[in-house]
């Protein structure tokens, strides 16, 4: 799973969607399954409307998905990895 927050609003500590990130993720570790949040590396960036497709648009950028992939990979690779193993039969 994977929380991508609305950049249209600030991402900091009053972010209105806080509550809901926050009962995911509990679901998440309830499930024992793995969960990207992305808020905090989209509210690393100084200039969230870097993040809109445009000045009208807080749709995600080009940057904001760049983001996002980074973040994505970094989170999953392993079972990805793992699942592409036990798939073709090879455990190195």
């Amino acid at each position: 799973m994977v929380l991508f927050p609305d950049a249209g609003y600030e991402l900091g500590a009053g972010y209105p969607f806080e509550f809901l990130h926050e009962r995911v993720l509990e679901f998440c570790d309830e499930q024992h399954m793995t969960c990207a949040d992305l808020r905090p590396a989209f509210a690393e960036v100084k200039n969230r409307t870097t993040l809109w497709a445009d000045a009208l648009d807080p749709h995600p950028s080009p940057s904001a998905n760049a983001i996002a992939a980074i973040r994505i990979v970094k989170t999953f690779e392993t079972t990805w990895l793992d699942a592409a193993r036990e798939f073709s039969g090879t455990n190195r």
